[in-house]
């Protein structure tokens, strides 16, 4: 193939890729970047397509290897460093995102989304005051751009400006009232307040536009679990496992609410699946290792319960054999092949909870077309 050829076909399959991202068709967005790559290898906007593709499938490690090589092969663009720490930020890693989000604003400091970033990362990492002066940089910029005001939402909610990430989030409702984005920041930002109605409202709106948003379903479920309303939690958060297997926050949730109701095999398999995922998961790991010492203690229970089952058959069989009336003998007799029985069946282990999860529903969240609080 011909350097013109091989040009071509990566044109070809990068305008592929391009379309496949816009409509959230990541594996054949990630097909197409690589026959771009394979055609011109290192085109930087073939590994960006590609980068971002991974993203969208949540293979964080790989989106960063490849947003390190458009790095290499392009580092004076910004939007190459921006990637990278995006690709850092969503695996949880914002301390490491601060140094390639840096970078990109100093190499194209009129990008406002580089900024915004750059403060996520700051407040994330525990540089408050940093993240407070750049947002409030952003924030000055932002009034009409759905993305930024959404961005400010959440970094002014973290830092603990609470009236003021509503205004934000209330705004980002008004620019874009048909995206579930919108009102599942909104239920985001109310939920750190710990206005928990309102949030569930507010993600339920998200959920009526778009019936598959996991991320509305964790948001309903976890303000449901905080208003202990186990059962339509249980089903809100599931459905989020379903719809986004491997979900941390959701697992994390729904593995707590197992264990405040004892279910605790069913939290455990919760923690394991979820781990398997991402082994690196502190909390979940966390409420796994909780919910083993609760089943070692029942383990613990059980068997010394036993033990003075077994030790009061074993006195009443010697009362029997030094009983004088037949009356005793019978009675000691009776007690203890009843101590015997209960000391088998409180030695077997609770059955497993295999129920399935309640379906989940929002007939009875809020009357449609009802407004959030």
């Amino acid at each position: 193939m011909t350097t013109a050829d091989a040009q071509a076909t990566a044109r070809r399959h990068k305008a592929r890729a391009e379309a496949a991202l816009e409509i959230g068709r990541y594996p054949l967005a990630e097909k197409d970047a690589r026959a771009a790559l394979a055609a011109v290898p290192k085109d930087v906007d073939a590994l960006l397509y590609l980068s971002r593709a991974l993203l969208g499938q949540s293979r964080h490690d790989e989106a960063e290897s490849v947003a390190r090589a458009a790095v290499e092969a392009a580092p004076a663009d910004g939007y190459t460093h921006y990637l990278l720490g995006f690709s850092m930020q969503v695996a949880g890693r914002h301390a490491d995102a601060v140094a390639p989000l840096r970078e990109a604003v100093r190499l194209q400091p009129r990008a406002p989304r580089y900024h915004a970033r750059l403060a996520i990362a700051l407040c994330e990492s525990g540089a408050k005051d940093e993240a407070r002066a750049v947002i409030e940089h952003v924030a000055s910029l932002s009034a009409e751009d759905a993305l930024l005001v959404d961005e400010c939402a959440r970094v002014y909610s973290a830092l603990g400006a609470h009236e003021t990430a509503e205004q934000f989030a209330r705004r980002a409702v008004v620019l874009r009232p048909s995206d579930p984005t919108s009102h599942w920041r909104l239920a985001w930002v109310l939920a750190n307040q710990r206005r928990f109605d309102a949030s569930a409202d507010a993600a339920t709106a998200a959920i009526e536009l778009d019936p598959n948003y996991w991320a509305a379903w964790e948001e309903l479920g976890y303000s449901l679990f905080e208003q202990r309303s186990d059962h339509e939690a249980e089903a809100a958060l599931a459905e989020a496992l379903r719809l986004r297997p491997g979900l941390r926050s959701a697992a994390y949730n729904l593995a707590a609410l197992y264990r405040r109701q004892g279910r605790l095999a069913r939290a455990g398999r919760v923690c394991d699946a979820a781990l398997e995922a991402d082994p690196r998961h502190e909390q979940l790991a966390r409420v796994r290792d909780r919910v083993r010492a609760d089943l070692a203690q029942l383990d613990r229970q059980r068997n010394e319960r036993v033990a003075l089952l077994v030790s009061m058959a074993i006195l009443s069989v010697i009362s029997a054999l030094n009983a004088r009336s037949m009356v005793t003998v019978a009675v000691s007799l009776v007690f203890a092949a009843c101590a015997v029985a209960v000391a088998v069946i409180t030695a077997r282990r609770a059955p497993e909870d295999d129920v399935p999860a309640p379906s989940p529903t929002l007939s009875a969240r809020r009357p449609s077309g009802a407004e959030p609080s």
